[in-house]
């Protein structure tokens, strides 16, 4: 029995008897690892909170923005009757538009800006009911539209986005619908939408989102205009809006909604489900009024028309330190990854708090003398992926995955010698999982990772006492970059490596621990959410859990959430499962085959549920 603190009722789930449903999947280590690369690395996206970088702010009323591959921002300004480019630091390039209705004019204000692959630029002429197409110096190129109902007219066009082979889809919004042209403007197709469609992005298979301000939901269509799904209602809470405006899209799939008088931005994934939210009234860093357009960089920052603030503003990914461990799918949520230990055979559970919502097999009959080592996203697309080590030949490889799909994979390295340990982490915060090794000389390596590539490294340390035993790593300081905590198993000294890259840049022991008390020092995660990295102990004794709250090489302060007995109960894994940024701790009946999740609260259990029962012991975590 699985007991807190705060004595809450666990909420007992449905019985699963098995991990689930076999799929066809019968893809083998042997066969991925000598595979050819099937796809490119995607942009890296995290599922995390969103911190301001910095803004512009010399326009009049922005509505729209938008990118082209060298940074260049171009912003619709509806006060100034223009376009705007600069450049990303902020330098002006050029502006052009004036009042009117001729080539270059644009009637009350352009309300929306986005380019083509070659860099051309399309803006929404709202009031005269037309699209125009300018070069990326502002030189006209053409133009399409006028008021109407029928083919290629509009009334009062409001949103605009392109496809992969540049066609250019228009939200008329008066007129209920969607309209499909070519870049050169020639009509290919139509489709009702909802009440007032306003603003529009397509994902590379084609599906189109649509926000509607009179009904407050997001609309998702495939490229045909069937509609495949839709989400949200009135109001302020997660995944309501308040005039949803801007849309746009990152390579994972992931939705940014720009919820205007709610003055914030809601990230969603491409099924709807709420991932998180940043922003509130105001004119301070971060604060909005009544913000419209929406674009993202390569890299996963936003940048948002702050129109009433007369600015951009430009956020990133908080770094690395909250990145979402085990999360296959890019979704912000820890999956849990399986492991036979008879058949070899590999599973996923893709998880929204306590609710396997999903999942599946990855591979059927994987050798059991590879042996998977850790999780980390290699490739920097905000997927983990699945590092593994042959235990008779030493051999390194890793899996690329796209939810339970390996994507690509192949060999990292043959031969490692068997004295060499291996543990993941992001060393020099580039967003891409790296790899710490320590052999039996006491000598500590990094490996600086590109996908499965090793990119450089360097060591870090030699001759570390056989005594010290690296038991983790995260981010205890906050800086996007892991760090290394050690232990020492004679003398209970507890220290932390605050790392730059190969570089000890700092640390300290943050305490000493009696090494005849019990005391195992368990894992690393965020679980109050400050974005550095807190320690887990569990004491085999009493069955107490403690949790470190870390900054840096000290602890801040440290309680126990509760205890639970080692006769049955142990530790499976730790993680975010319901994406609020704080670590959770799941539990695993070796008796019952029960799964528990602890869903944490800083120093506390908020609550206990049960996952799952009945899985089989021949069945591990990973």
């Amino acid at each position: 029995m699985v007991e807190t603190n705060n004595n809450r009722r666990r909420k007992h789930l449905q019985t699963f008897n098995a991990l689930g449903i076999r799929t066809l999947l019968t893809l083998t280590l042997i066969v991925v690892i000598g595979a050819m690369c099937l796809g490119g690395a995607a942009v890296n996206a995290f599922a995390e909170d969103y911190v301001f970088v910095t803004k512009w702010g010399n326009f009049r009323y922005p509505t729209g923005v938008a990118l082209d591959s060298a940074g260049n921002i171009y912003v619709s300004d509806q006060g100034n009757t223009n376009v705007q480019k600069i450049t990303s630091d902020g330098a002006f390039v050029t502006e052009w538009g004036s009042y009117g209705s001729g080539d270059g004019q644009f009637l009350g204000g352009p309300w929306g800006v986005t380019l083509d692959s070659a860099g051309n630029v399309y803006v929404v002429d709202t009031d005269n009911n037309r699209i125009q197409k300018f070069d990326s110096a502002g030189r006209f190129i053409t133009k399409w539209g006028s008021q109407g109902t029928g083919d290629g007219q509009f009334n009062r066009l409001s949103g605009m986005a392109l496809d992969s082979a540049d066609n250019v889809y228009v939200a008329d919004a008066g007129n209920g619908r969607i309209q499909k042209f070519d870049s050169t403007g020639r009509f290919i197709a139509r489709w009702n939408s909802s009440n007032y469609p306003r603003g529009l992005a397509v994902d590379s298979v084609g599906n189109v989102y649509v926000t509607d301000v009179m009904y407050n939901l997001i609309q998702k269509f495939d490229s045909s205009g069937r509609l495949i799904i839709e989400w949200g209602s009135q109001g302020s809470g997660d995944g309501q809006f308040q005039f949803p405006t801007g849309i746009a899209l990152d390579s994972a799939g992931n939705v940014y909604v720009v919820d205007t008088e709610n003055n914030r931005i809601q990230k969603f994934d491409s099924t709807g489900r709420f991932i998180t939210k940043w922003g509130s009234q105001g004119t301070g860093d971060g604060q909005f009024n009544s913000p419209l357009g929406i674009t993202l960089d390569s890299s996963g920052n936003v940048y948002v028309a702050d129109s009433g603030n007369y600015r951009i503003q430009k956020f990133a990914p908080s770094g690395s330190g909250r990145k979402v461990k085990s999360d296959f799918n890019g979704d912000g949520h820890t999956d849990v990854l399986w492991r036979n230990t008879n058949t070899g055979d590999v599973y996923i559970w893709f998880m929204n708090s306590a609710t396997i919502y999903a999942g599946g097999y990855v591979a059927n009959g994987v050798p059991l003398d590879w042996q998977i080592i850790d999780v980390g996203d290699f490739n920097g697309d905000g997927k983990s992926d699945v590092l593994w080590r042959n235990t008779t030949t030493g051999d390194v490889a890793i899996w690329l995955m796209n939810g339970t799909t390996i994507y690509a994979g192949g060999y990292t390295v043959k031969g490692l010698p068997s004295d060499w340990d291996m543990s993941v982490g992001d060393f020099d915060g580039d967003g891409k999982a790296d790899i710490l090794l320590r052999n039996s000389n006491g000598d500590v390596v990094i490996w600086f990772m590109d996908g499965i590539s090793i990119k450089s490294g360097g060591y870090v340390a030699n001759g570390l006492p056989t005594d010290w035993t690296i038991r983790g790593t995260g981010d205890f300081n906050g800086d996007g970059k892991s760090d290394v905590l050690l232990f020492n198993k004679a003398t209970g000294m507890v220290y932390v490596w605050l790392m730059d890259g190969t570089k000890i840049s700092g640390g300290g022991s943050p305490a000493t621990v009696n090494v005849s008390s019990g005391w195992f020092l368990l894992y690393t995660g965020d679980y109050n959410g400050d974005g550095k990295s807190d320690v887990l102990w569990h004491q085999i004794g009493d069955g107490i859990v403690y949790v470190w709250q870390m900054n840096g090489a000290t602890i801040s302060s440290g309680a126990s959430p509760g205890t639970v007995s080692l006769e049955y109960w142990s530790i499976a894994s730790t993680g975010d499962y319901n994406g609020d940024g704080k670590n959770d701790v799941l539990w695993r009946n070796r008796d019952t085959g029960e799964i528990v999740l602890w869903l944490m609260n800083g120093l506390s259990v908020s609550s206990s549920e049960s996952v799952a029962r009945g899985i089989p012991n021949d069945w591990q975590p990973e």
